[in-house]
C-alpha cells in the first residue's frame, strides 16, 4: 500500500542546493537489508520550518567548508510500520545484526527507542544527517543506524576526533534550533 503525502512538505533537495542526499532506506544499505516501502520514488521532504532551519544551517556550514549529508527526512507511515514489523520478526540475518545492532536483539530496538511506533519523521519534523568536507563524510565513530551505546551522541567509547565531529554537528544544528536525540548522533528534530 503506497502512502500519500498530505502534509505541507517541501523538497529539501530543491530548497538546499548544497545538500548531499543519500537516502539509505531507498537502498538495501540499511539495518533491514532491503529498500523500505515507498522509498524508491520518495523525494527528501520535510516540514517547511525544518527546511528553513536546514537551509540556514547548510549556508553556515558551507561558509565553514562543510556540507550537510541527509540520510532520512520525511518517512511514510508505511515505512514506520515496516520497521516496527521487521523488529518483531525473528532474527534471520546475522550479518545485518553484526553490522547494525551487535549487542541487541531485534525486539530491543523498539524497547530501547531506536525504532519507534510514533516517529517525528512521519510528520517531516526530524532528519538524520551528518557532516562532510569536500563531499567526504566525517568520521563519527559509528555508521548511521548503528544501534548501540557507541552511537549515543556523547559516547566516550569512540576516538576523540569522532567525539569532536559529533559535537560539531550537534553544535551547528542546535544553534539553528534543532534538538538532538541523545541515543543517535545523526537524529535531529524541531524543538516543539
Amino acid at each position: 500500500m503506497t502512502s500519500t503525502i498530505t502534509l505541507p512538505l517541501v523538497d529539501l533537495a530543491k530548497e538546499i542546493p548544497a545538500l548531499i542526499v543519500d537516502l539509505k532506506y531507498a537502498t538495501s544499505d540499511n539495518f533491514t537489508g532491503q529498500p523500505a516501502p515507498d522509498y524508491k520514488t520518495l523525494r527528501p521532504m520535510a516540514h517547511p520550518e525544518m527546511a528553513a532551519i536546514l537551509r540556514g544551517a547548510a549556508q553556515d556550514l558551507e561558509s565553514e567548508g562543510y556540507s550537510l549529508v541527509l540520510f532520512d527526512a520525511f518517512r511514510p507511515e508505511s515505512t514506520i510500520q515496516y520497521f516496527v514489523e521487521w523488529a518483531l520478526q525473528p532474527e534471520n540475518n546475522q550479518l545485518l545484526k553484526e553490522r547494525f545492532y551487535p549487542r541487541l536483539q531485534k525486539s530491543q530496538l523498539l524497547e530501547d527507542g531506536y525504532i519507534s511506533r510514533l516517529s517525528p519523521h512521519g510528520k517531516g519534523l526530524a532528519v538524520d544527517v551528518t557532516l562532510a568536507r569536500r563531499d567526504v563524510p566525517l568520521d563519527m565513530g559509528t555508521q548511521f543506524d548503528f544501534f548501540d551505546f557507541r552511537s549515543h551522541t556523547d559516547s566516550r567509547d569512540i576516538p576523540e576526533h569522532c567525539q569532536d565531529n559529533r559535537q560539531q554537528l550537534k553544535s551547528f544544528l542546535e544553534k539553528h534550533g534543532l534538538k538532538n536525540y541523545r541515543k543517535e548522533w545523526w537524529h535531529f528534530s524541531l524543538r516543539l
